[in-house]
């Protein structure tokens, strides 16, 4: 469903003869609809040349060997069309008929060039490049717009004026990162949804804020309204089953070989498990985790990607004890949970600290789903689906799992969430306990290490927050 350049021509209407017997010379432009069958079917513009020739006179007006005064000035006046009419198609050369003919008529009548795709995301990118009201700068949304613009500029769509920007545009955006046509390799579909998700905003911005694309023409939308609907991976595929869950849970990074030589291999295992038992916890969140978000058997923090919404709402959890074996082991003397934040940092080096640090871990976890033969591939963001998973086959309801998660989308639930009581979170938590929780692969059960310790849970907690 790629849509193919359109293409400029002249064409003599010799099905209208004019009043004087003569027929009127029109520069046709030619747009290819994709369709999913494979067979190429085009829509044209007509424009007219506000000439009037014979077909011996359109023919010496094309043929410049044969050309006379008279059609000289003919030939002018049609390649001056002509000209114009490739320029726009360079300019935009996936764009739709109703795309082109508001350009050329837009054009016409304001004498205005549009702006491209890459002028919108250059504004978006600016904004972005801004301190917020905390005094930082989204760089990792930033690098998300500058990553998605590169990849624009490398399909040779970043050139495309804003108003030309339509559904077959999308699908060729699609087709351009999945097909393995990108240097840097084709994308997975979860991948292909965050890019396209960008170019949406990209739209939304150019529609409701700069008002340079129409609301007609804003692409994205249900498939069935004939928009362009932004894809999504199979959920099941960014889950690990029941039996891989424990096996991953379970893992010494000991006996994996191709991990002895990986430095803090057992960190970057120990983190995902982590994520896994506070519920999806994301990476940014847990290397921002204080020791002051903890009480008790409790924890509360904010999602750092909604920190700036006015209406974000603490996620509140309860830590199970595979959780706490994890931060018992990384007990430190800082005010971060895992001691990995340096507040000495600036956020450039924060971000970059964060950055590199998740490049190891999800390199230690596709060593890990390799060692495993696991049937998905294996990051920090599978721990989120899988808790999820656990917590919907376990019986938790939607609405409980939507508060757990902190789901932008919580708004729509909150009114039904709000009174979940402690025990009410104790219990739906409490189903996250699987057989790793009990029983380490080699260090017995949470129980059995508090023995060997000589306290009990609350002490233990106790004295981990009261390291710093």
């Amino acid at each position: 469903m790629i849509r193919k350049e359109a293409t400029v021509g002249v064409w003599l209407d010799t099905r209208r003869p004019l009043k004087s017997g003569k027929f009127p010379p029109r520069v046709r432009v030619s747009f290819h609809l994709p369709s999913e069958g494979g067979k190429d079917e085009w829509e044209h513009f007509y424009i007219s040349t506000g000439l009037e020739l014979t077909k011996e006179e359109f023919k010496k007006a094309i043929a410049p060997s044969q050309r006379t005064e008279e059609a000289k000035r003919a030939a002018k006046t049609i390649n001056e069309i002509i000209t114009r009419a490739n320029k726009l198609v360079k300019e935009n050369p996936l764009c739709s008929r109703e795309a082109f003919e508001s350009l050329w008529y837009g054009e016409e009548k304001t004498k205005k060039t549009l702006r491209t795709v890459e002028d919108l995301f250059n504004d978006r990118i600016a904004e972005l490049s801004v301190p917020d009201h905390t005094g930082k700068i989204p760089l990792g949304r930033k690098r998300n717009f500058e990553s998605v613009l590169s990849a624009l500029h490398r399909a040779g769509l970043a050139k495309t004026q804003i108003a030309a920007v339509d559904v077959a545009y999308c699908y060729s955006f699609e087709g351009f990162l999945a097909g393995g046509e990108d240097v840097r390799g084709a994308k997975e579909v979860t991948t292909i949804g965050s890019y396209q998700g960008i170019l949406q905003n990209v739209c939304m911005y150019a529609w409701k804020v700069k008002n340079e694309l129409s609301g007609d023409n804003y692409p994205f939308g249900s498939r069935k309204m004939g928009k362009y609907s932004i894809p999504s991976g199979d959920p099941d595929k960014r889950a690990l089953s029941k039996e891989d869950r424990d096996r991953v849970l379970t893992l010494n990074v000991k006996d994996v070989p191709a991990l002895a030589n990986i430095p803090d291999a057992e960190l970057h295992l120990d983190l995902f498990k982590l994520s896994y038992f506070a519920m999806g916890m994301s990476f940014v969140d847990m290397f921002n985790l204080k020791k002051s978000n903890i009480q008790g058997t409790n924890f509360s923090y904010y999602r750092a990607k909604l920190i700036k919404n006015v209406n974000k709402r603490p996620i509140r959890g309860v830590l199970l004890p595979g959780a706490q074996e994890i931060l018992l082991k990384y007990k430190n003397s800082s005010p971060y949970v895992l001691g990995l934040k340096d507040e000495k940092m600036t956020q450039q080096q924060e971000f970059r600290f964060t950055n590199t640090l998740l490049a190891k871990v999800n390199k230690t976890l596709d060593l890990i789903e390799e060692h495993l033969n696991l049937p998905i591939n294996l990051t920090t963001y599978v721990a989120r689906h899988t808790a999820a998973s656990t917590l919907l086959d376990s019986g938790a309801s939607v609405k409980d799992i939507s508060e757990a998660l902190g789901h932008r989308s919580l708004a729509m639930t909150v009114k039904y969430l709000r009174d979940l009581d402690p025990k009410g979170r104790e219990e739906l938590y409490g189903k996250l306990e699987v057989s790793a929780t009990k029983e380490t692969a080699k260090g017995g059960s949470f129980k059995e290490t508090l023995a060997k310790l000589g306290l009990t849970k609350e002490e233990l907690l106790k004295q981990l927050l009261d390291a710093a």
